[in-house]
């Protein structure tokens, strides 16, 4: 029976490579699971931040906030989205294309918060919502038709592209392209946590003695 020589690579196939341990293929199939999710949560992220820059009386153009205050709660919103789309995307792995009502829905919602509060000035909260789903007919009574109209085409637009297009093309890509993404996605909610903790911490914490106008104002659009 011959002996290994010293200093030889073994091999456990006729190609001469060695097959990717157990440990590796975990990462690689955690990688192609996690890369469409965090595709999304980017995609949703800058339409969050660019609506809140660009619409008045938002918590980031809020008059009465300083800047720390304002990243902080934006920070808050989109570690709020992230774990809407890791619970969303949670669903449709469980479900398949038997999760796209659930999906369209939770798009519905965030498409009428904005509306509503691009008409109103408040978003679509826990009080709104009991307000509304009682006497849904005479709300919407009072609501501008083409809004309406316009509510359900962006809803379907958005879930064409949130739910179809932006991971498909996530799933498409390469796989350091993919190990990039959930590397920016991870870095960017890890940051995001970081400063809504600071913000918690400062303006967040029963410190209206100290801070009084900012912390009421904080708190007031941290809850909204």
């Amino acid at each position: 029976m011959a002996r290994k020589k010293r200093g030889q690579t073994p091999v456990t196939s006729r190609s001469g490579v060695r097959p990717r341990n157990e440990a590796t293929q975990r990462l690689e199939s955690a990688r192609v699971r996690v890369a469409p999710a965090a595709a999304v949560w980017l995609v949703i992220a800058a339409i969050h931040v660019t609506l809140g820059a660009t619409i008045d009386g938002t918590a980031l153009r809020s008059e009465g906030l300083g800047i720390v205050a304002r990243v902080s709660l934006l920070a808050l919103e989109l570690l709020l989205l992230a774990t809407a789309v890791g619970v969303l995307a949670a669903i449709r792995r469980a479900l398949g294309v038997w999760s796209w009502p659930v999906i369209a829905a939770a798009i519905l919602l965030y498409t009428v918060s904005w509306a509503a509060f691009w008409n109103a000035g408040v978003f679509l909260d826990r009080a709104a919502f009991l307000f509304w789903a009682p006497q849904p007919i005479q709300v919407l009574h009072w609501v501008y038709p083409p809004l309406i109209a316009g509510i359900f085409i962006v809803t379907a637009a958005a879930s064409l592209l949130l739910a179809g297009v932006v991971p498909r093309l996530a799933a498409a890509l390469p796989g350091h392209a993919q190990q990039r993404l959930v590397k920016v996605s991870g870095v960017a909610v890890i940051v995001c946590g970081l400063v809504a903790a600071l913000g918690t911490a400062l303006y967040g914490g029963g410190r209206q003695a100290d801070l009084g106008q900012a912390l009421s104002s904080f708190a007031l659009a941290r809850d909204q």
